[in-house]
């Protein structure tokens, strides 16, 4: 009889807990949206807010999002291809190229990495990115720099995603292949790397929504000058950077479109969480 009080308590718990989580992200969702809604009123034509102009004068009313959105995008994309490239081949290689000695060491080093703040990801960007950069008399703070730090600070949360994918995998694959002869590079190329890429979608975008979402390593080395990119030099300001910048001192109208950017932020983020999902319904269909 206990165990089923208990289990009753638990669901009831549990429950609740839910409750209270949906009822804060719904608060959150609905405060912003509706803010967003009375900036987005209080303008007499919405197309003038994407136009492609550089200007961001909010005691004018003048509010482009244009070059923030832009710069949000290349930043959170140049991280995600860049982590595309590296994190894949070293996952493989730590799990299944190193001894096992190595690989714990390596599992440890990831760990650790991933719990470090964003804030000394951005400390190291300004120490040692931003002053390299400049030494090849360009601007330091830069698109580059942010893309870079971006890559670093994600790079230990792709590496442990992929990693949880090969161990959703049936156990015996890894000695399956091992028993048919094949080379370390036929199982590689020809089992691992097909069975990652169908999972792929999921990594890249948990890894393209965080770096979209994140404020201050991008706040610290990127420049925060509202203009569109003419290259990987030039400085620029993320949509988040901007609600962090200016927020403290914003009021009225300003306050508003400070929050109608947070509502783009997540505009951003549920159309990527649909791009991604259906690209990956249509990788597993074509699995089949």
């Amino acid at each position: 009889m206990f165990p089923l009080i208990k289990d009753k308590l638990f669901l009831i718990v549990s429950f609740l807990i839910s409750l209270i989580a949906v009822f804060i992200i719904g608060s959150i969702v609905f405060y912003i949206f509706s803010e967003s809604y009375s900036f987005y009123g209080s303008q007499s034509s919405v197309l003038d807010l994407f136009s492609f102009k550089e200007s961001w004068y909010p005691l004018e009313g003048e509010f482009q999002f244009m070059p923030l959105i832009v710069a949000s995008f290349i930043l959170g994309g140049g991280a995600t291809f860049l982590l595309l490239i590296f994190s894949v081949p070293y996952t493989l290689g730590q799990n299944f190229l190193l001894s096992k000695r190595l690989k714990k060491a390596g599992d440890l080093l990831i760990s650790l990495a991933n719990a470090i703040p964003s804030v000394v990801y951005g400390f190291w960007g300004i120490t040692l990115v931003v002053p390299f950069i400049t030494k090849f008399n360009f601007l330091g703070t830069n698109l580059l720099s942010g893309i870079i730090v971006l890559t670093f600070m994600l790079f230990p949360t792709a590496v442990l995603l992929i990693t949880r994918v090969i161990y959703s995998w049936p156990k015996d694959i890894h000695q399956n292949c091992i028993s048919l002869g094949l080379s370390s590079e036929t199982r590689i190329f020809k089992i691992y790397l097909p069975l990652i890429f169908k999972e792929l979608p999921t990594v890249l975008l948990l890894s393209f929504t965080r770096a979209i979402g994140e404020t201050i390593a991008v706040v610290m080395v990127t420049g925060n000058i509202v203009k569109f990119p003419t290259g990987i030099f030039s400085p620029v300001r993320a949509l988040t950077s901007n609600i962090a910048l200016e927020m403290a001192y914003a009021t009225g109208t300003h306050r508003s479109a400070l929050l109608f950017s947070g509502g783009l932020i997540l505009v951003i983020i549920f159309s990527t969480m649909i791009i991604f999902k259906g690209v990956g319904h249509v990788l597993v269909k074509k699995s089949v």
